[in-house]
């Protein structure tokens, strides 16, 4: 018989891809429409743009939805530009009588937000928390959506109404008040 050493060693590894899965979902088109039929009456656009106007209100559920729960860290960057322009009367006094909401929670012209870029700030910041804006570490459940809502409150107050007079006749100078929203969402995976 002959006498030996043996040694051995065996390893394996196996890996896979990690998990993205991020759905990234938009539908703005409802936000705005070119006629309204509500109890108050018929609101309808001379052409095919879309309109504002007192006692007018419209909604769009779902308007931003991310989902899904990735195996790597994640930044969810939230780029929101809302534009409320021409919303002055001849004095130059602000008067913007919308009521913006977003997930339920209103934002309007009032004692916090005094000018139409606070409103502005106010709505952008509001929907990029609603959206999770900013890092997230791995396995972290991204579902967030934001339903976005507007309304122009008709007012029992003369004065307000002789302010929406003025707007509307500004529209029909070319000068028309304007609400314009842009929400773009990126997510990226975190070097």
């Amino acid at each position: 018989t002959f006498a030996k050493y043996v040694k051995t060693d065996s390893a394996q590894d196996v890996a896979q891809v990690a998990k993205w899965g991020v759905v990234v979902e938009t539908k703005l088109d409802d936000l705005f429409e070119t006629a309204y039929d509500n109890a108050t009456g018929t609101v309808q656009a001379a052409n095919t743009y879309n309109i504002l106007a007192p006692g007018t209100t419209d909604k769009q559920d779902d308007a931003f939805k991310i989902s899904g729960t990735p195996e790597v860290a994640v930044n969810v960057n939230v780029e929101v530009d809302v534009k409320l322009t021409n919303w002055k009367l001849a004095n130059d006094t602000v008067y913007c009588p919308l009521v913006i909401s977003v997930n339920g929670t209103k934002y309007q012209i009032d004692a916090t937000n005094t000018t139409t870029a606070k409103l502005e700030e106010a709505v952008e910041a509001a929907i990029r928390e609603a959206l999770g804006h900013g890092n997230h570490d791995a396995k972290t459940n991204l579902n967030k959506t934001v339903n976005i809502a507007w309304e122009w409150p008709f007012y029992t107050n003369d004065d307000n109404d002789v302010k929406d007079t003025y707007l509307g006749n500004q529209a029909e100078a070319g000068n028309a008040p304007t609400f314009g929203l842009d929400i773009k969402v990126t997510v990226t995976q975190v070097d």
